[in-house]
């Protein structure tokens, strides 16, 4: 599936992924194809994958593609901050192989175009950025967080999303949705760069490599990614890196997002995740329920009204969906 992905074949990496996930939700312990064949997302090619694994434990073409170089090369320059799948493809065609040749790649950039690169901070950042946050930590990082919001502006709410929503003992990052309950967003403009100049002034933001707003967005580094296709929707959003002060501590990856209270509960459903659920729930919502879901809001594609909520549970209602539970969420392959 994740070669799939890294080969730029988004169709096939859905399906697989959509399939891979239905098999992890299957309650007992698959023994053959036969028991699973009624299962959604699931075709004959799966099924002799299935059986392929049962017999073999391994699938012939899933061990050739992780035995590829290219494979490898591809993984890596992936896992790092603002490369994706394309721009892996393009510099290995270009005959890049190594972090090492990445880092001359962007020096020879950002001396050609005279501003830093946030690609070339990730590299260098990348072996803390690889470590994964414990639950502890991340409400360590939270409390510090809120403290520096509260003395710009009391009243926030703040729901921690990602892997730490969803139960994870770790995350890879940490999301933070704010919104202050009754008041015109329009008061609370700003608030997003306001909270990330504070961190930066106390020493806890080290890095920001992404800040944008409903009407535009900035990086003081270069990107070739829109925000839209990291993932980045209309909300006022920070993506960050964060450092306590002392010895010991390493880089994080922090995500502050800020919506006004009418989208708040939207924003919390889409930054909680996972990928494969938000990916599932949008479809969902377009085929059969006629309307438009992210984490900015619930739109009715005919007319594009603009339908509100004041609970996380009546997103799952207006989507005509039981709730689920966020530990629930973990839709992955």
């Amino acid at each position: 599936m994740r070669w799939r992905f890294l080969e730029g074949d988004p169709r096939s990496e859905l399906s697989y992924s959509r399939s891979i996930s239905v098999l992890k939700a299957y309650p007992r312990v698959v023994r053959s194809s036969k028991e699973v064949v009624d299962l959604p997302g699931l075709g004959p090619k799966l099924f002799k994958m299935i059986d392929e694994f049962l017999k073999d434990g391994e699938i012939k073409e899933a061990r050739r593609a992780i035995n590829s170089p290219r494979f490898g090369v591809l993984s890596q320059f992936s896992s790092i901050y603002g490369i994706g799948p394309s721009t892996a493809r393009r510099l290995y065609d270009q005959g890049y192989r190594t972090f090492e040749d990445l880092e001359r790649y962007y020096d020879e950039w950002e001396g050609q175009n005279g501003k830093p690169s946030g690609t070339r901070e990730a590299l260098l950042l990348r072996d803390d950025l690889a470590q994964k946050i414990s639950r502890t930590e991340v409400e360590e990082m939270v409390e510090a967080i809120c403290k520096h919001l509260d003395s710009i502006q009391e009243g926030f709410q703040h729901t921690v999303c990602g892997g730490y929503r969803r139960g994870k003992e770790y995350s890879n990052d940490v999301d933070i949705v704010f919104s202050r309950p009754g008041i015109d967003p329009k008061q609370d403009r700003g608030m997003c760069q306001a909270l990330v100049t504070r961190l930066q002034e106390a020493g806890l933001v080290t890095h920001v490599m992404l800040l944008s707003s409903f009407t535009s967005h900035h990086s003081p580094f270069s990107s070739r990614s829109s925000t839209s296709s990291q993932g980045i929707d209309t909300l006022d959003t920070a993506l960050t890196v964060f450092k306590f002060h002392g010895e010991g501590r390493v880089h994080r990856r922090l995500d502050l997002i800020f919506a006004p209270w009418n989208v708040y509960w939207t924003a919390v459903v889409g930054w909680t995740g996972s990928t494969q659920f938000e990916r599932d729930l949008r479809i969902w919502a377009k085929q059969e329920r006629g309307m438009k879901f992210d984490s900015s809001g619930i739109t009715r594609v005919h007319n594009s009204e603009q339908v509100f909520v004041h609970s996380e549970e009546e997103v799952f209602q207006v989507l005509g969906l039981p709730w689920i539970d966020p530990t629930m969420r973990n839709a992955n392959a």
